[in-house]
């Protein structure tokens, strides 16, 4: 799974202190010469909270977590592809083998963010 639907470009937040009535962090995504509002943060408190600033970072990360988990599901998957199958002839259960758990919840996180059944 590495076909992403996502907007492109990396991504910050931006202290927007006037914009809609009231300070508001936006998420945007660098693309060339602009910028691409990707989401907004709402505090509803000058300044924004703490809280919201946190958030805002946190959805910020998203593209660069989402290529993290991406690789580590990738080379996480020979363990799972080789001792998945040892599991199934009775050495051992996948849900005794943390590493094949963290697999299959790898694969099931990527699968909710491309919006596949999962």
């Amino acid at each position: 799974m590495t076909h992403t639907a996502h907007t492109p470009g990396e991504w910050a937040t931006r202290l927007e202190p006037e914009w809609n009535g009231g300070p508001e962090i936006m998420v945007v995504a660098h693309q060339g010469n602009f910028d691409v509002v990707v989401a907004i943060v709402s505090s509803f408190t000058t300044p924004p909270s703490d809280e919201a600033i946190a958030n805002a970072r946190l959805i910020a990360a998203a593209p660069d977590m989402l290529a993290l988990l991406q690789e580590a599901a990738r080379d996480m998957a020979a363990h799972y592809d080789y001792y998945g199958i040892y599991h199934l002839m009775g050495a051992n259960t996948d849900e005794d083998c943390g590493r094949c758990q963290w697999v299959l919840s790898a694969r099931s996180v990527l699968a909710a963010i491309q919006g596949e059944q999962g």
